[in-house]
């Protein structure tokens, strides 16, 4: 397997303040440094905190519930069963997806995806 190092970067985790520049080549060639690298759909920061992917996913989400929104509309509206069917089925999964590493997140930094499956409940819960 040939290894393209112009899109090869490595990401190192620190708690520390001041930010570790090491130098790693591979086959004579200087490999970049990333600071934010995305996984499998997890956004990884390099201080170790979760707001950037919380972030992401919360923004993922409002859109969805744009979605829900539609459905629940003011003069007519979905069943209360399908506008909970639609959250079970389209938005929890966006939310709760990878939400292990986040025990570890601050409670400040959580409070945007709670805001915003408070939301998506209250939509259901209204009609």
């Amino acid at each position: 397997m040939k290894i393209n190092t112009s899109k090869t970067a490595f990401q190192s985790f620190s708690l520390v303040q001041k930010t570790i520049h090491p130098r790693l080549k591979y086959e004579g060639e200087a490999l970049s440094q990333s600071n934010e690298f995305k996984y499998l759909g997890v956004t990884f920061y390099n201080k170790l905190n979760w707001k950037n992917h919380v972030n992401k996913v919360a923004s993922r989400v409002s859109k969805r519930i744009n979605v829900l929104k539609r459905l629940a509309g003011s003069k007519w509206g979905c069943a209360r069963s399908t506008l909970n069917l639609t959250y079970h089925k389209y938005i929890l999964p966006v939310i709760t997806y990878s939400c292990q590493p986040l025990i570890a997140a601050q409670q400040h930094t959580l409070q945007v995806l709670e805001c915003a499956q408070n939301q998506a409940l209250r939509l259901i819960l209204v009609q």
